[in-house]
């Protein structure tokens, strides 16, 4: 196996650097919805409960009895998939979804993410560039002892 290059050089950065071009080629944008509907949060006991009982033969194809958080967060993508998949196509009677995405938390640590399910009114508010001294920007480079550019 190779070793990696202990620091940088001209023509390669040290691992954990975040280049700056990484900055300049996103945006931070915030933004509301029009008129949303709930989120499922999959975090919720409640929500591992009531999916138990809704994807019960589902949870059963994946060795699954009770859904619980450490499933969520475990490296099994298919089954998160088709939590999000059951929510995404969940619907009354008439057709009109339930659901205008999912609520959940990170696997990398307390981060709070939110999926939005298309069909869902997105109206922007602000974007702005991305700075390099962005205060989350930088805890989350402390976090993940990454370098900012």
């Amino acid at each position: 196996m190779r070793a990696l290059p202990p620091e940088e050089d001209e023509h390669l950065m040290a691992v954990g650097a975040v280049p700056a071009d990484w900055r300049t080629r996103r945006r931070m944008s915030t933004f509301a919805l029009l008129e949303p509907l709930p989120f499922l949060d999959v975090d919720s006991p409640e929500t591992h409960t009531f999916l138990t009982k809704a994807m019960a033969s589902e949870l059963k194809s994946h060795g699954i009895e009770n859904l619980d958080v450490s499933i969520l967060r475990s490296s099994n993508r298919f089954l998160t998939r088709a939590i999000a998949e059951w929510a995404y196509v969940a619907s009354e009677d008439d057709g009109t979804p339930l659901y205008s995405g999912l609520r959940y938390e990170s696997r990398l640590g307390p981060f709070e993410c939110w999926a939005i399910f298309a069909g869902s009114t997105v109206v922007p508010q602000q974007t702005v560039a991305i700075q390099k001294t962005d205060d989350a920007l930088l805890r989350v480079a402390r976090t993940f002892d990454l370098t900012v550019h």
